[in-house]
């Protein structure tokens, strides 16, 4: 009787030891899941979209003071496109590309005129993107030919933004990345995330150190 109590008890210890393992193999898994998703997200961040907050009014209505956006490293910028340039001296700047090189631009009471390398006429652009806090009259840049290897830019925000009417064109070597058209249109939910993650990032540093607690000065 002794015998089979103890065999009977030998096989529950022996069902639990294999429950115990069988919980602890399911942890291991989604531990190794959770870091490899990590991994993978530090991993595109770094070498592929890249977050960027956004500070000032230069691009208003496009994109707004606060905005955290992700632009594509490896992407060639274009015409039209929304691009995140390097200024030497200064901060990063966010712009939108209107010329490229051997392109001949003017502009005339807020109105964009271009004549493309090859091209023999100036070409009024259509920019509904553009805006203008205090109106077209008198906004005027003289004839400028954009340089081989160069862009130049201009922020959607006309009345309010420094860019190449004042700093002139910037190699294309400056561009540190393209923000997708996607993106901009979900910047509000890219925000909200970026936001959320800040916040956590802040409470975890202020319970090792408080006096470094702080905001993300990405741009």
């Amino acid at each position: 009787m002794n015998d089979i109590e103890e065999e009977s008890s030998d096989l529950k210890s022996r069902l639990l030891g294999a429950k115990k393992e069988k919980q602890f193999g399911v942890v291991d898994v989604v531990f190794i899941v959770l870091i490899a998703v990590i991994l993978c997200c530090s991993l595109v961040q770094r070498y592929w979209l890249s977050p960027v907050e956004i500070y000032g009014r230069s691009m208003n209505r496009t994109i707004d003071d606060g905005d955290w956006l992700l632009m594509n490293k490896f992407a060639e910028p274009t015409y039209g496109d929304v691009v995140i340039i390097e200024i030497s001296g200064e901060t990063n700047y966010i712009k939108r590309v209107i010329g490229m090189e051997g392109d001949a631009l003017y502009m005339q009471d807020g109105v964009v005129y271009r004549k493309k390398a090859g091209e023999t006429a100036f070409t009024a652009l259509d920019e509904p993107y553009a805006y203008y806090s205090r109106g077209k009259k008198d906004m005027n840049m003289p004839v400028v030919i954009v340089k081989e290897g160069c862009i130049f830019f201009l922020g959607d925000n006309r009345c309010d933004s420094r860019d190449s009417r004042q700093i002139g064109a910037k190699s294309v070597n400056d561009v540190l990345g393209v923000v997708p058209e996607w993106i901009i249109e979900n910047r509000k939910s890219i925000t909200s995330y970026y936001t959320a993650v800040l916040k956590v990032d802040n409470f975890i540093l202020s319970l090792f150190n408080p006096a470094a607690c702080g905001g993300r000065n990405t741009r």
